[in-house]
């Protein structure tokens, strides 16, 4: 979703300032989407597709490399799980819900500062450096982490954490 909570444009602007090749593909639509075409110009490594049905996503995961959320804010965060599951390294801002629980930094992918550019260009560069065989391989990584995951896991887990809250 092309929103401002969504925060497409910082991924765009981090996005633009690493000039290496790479391509950045958006999905969806929404109120921000002319702006961002406008702010991509020309750029010819941006492009645009519209809003997809979730029986297309999981083939629009398997064929990008990385996966990133940028938000300002989101409860979870369903799109890295999905992501992950579908073999995709990630990328996700502190705000996202999920991303600390989901994500294993330099594993399966990297967190960054919400609202941080640089924080987010600094992670864009570890994700082009790795190359497209260490991405796959974090990939696989975070796929193995999410076939564990489910509602009773994560029951388990929140049990845990409420346990060793008792004194």
């Amino acid at each position: 979703k092309l929103q401002p909570v969504k925060n497409a444009s910082l991924l765009l602007d981090a996005f633009s300032a690493l000039n290496d090749g790479s391509h950045l593909v958006f999905f969806g639509n929404g109120v921000l989407e002319a702006e961002l075409k406008l702010r991509a110009g020309t750029h010819c490594n941006v492009h645009f597709l519209p809003f997809q049905n979730q029986s297309i996503m999981p083939l629009v995961y398997r064929v990008s490399d990385v996966f990133v959320l940028p938000s300002r804010s989101e409860t979870w965060g369903l799109a890295l799980n999905e992501a992950m599951a579908c073999g995709c390294a990630v990328i996700a801002s502190s705000q996202v819900g999920g991303a600390c629980d989901l994500i294993r930094v330099g594993v399966n992918g990297w967190l960054f500062e919400s609202g941080d550019v640089e924080g987010l260009m600094h992670v864009l560069r570890l994700a082009v450096g790795i190359g497209r065989k260490g991405l796959k391989e974090m990939g696989a990584s975070g796929q193995a982490l999410i076939s564990n995951w489910s509602t009773e896991e994560s029951a388990r887990r929140i049990g845990e954490v409420v346990a060793t809250c008792r004194h």
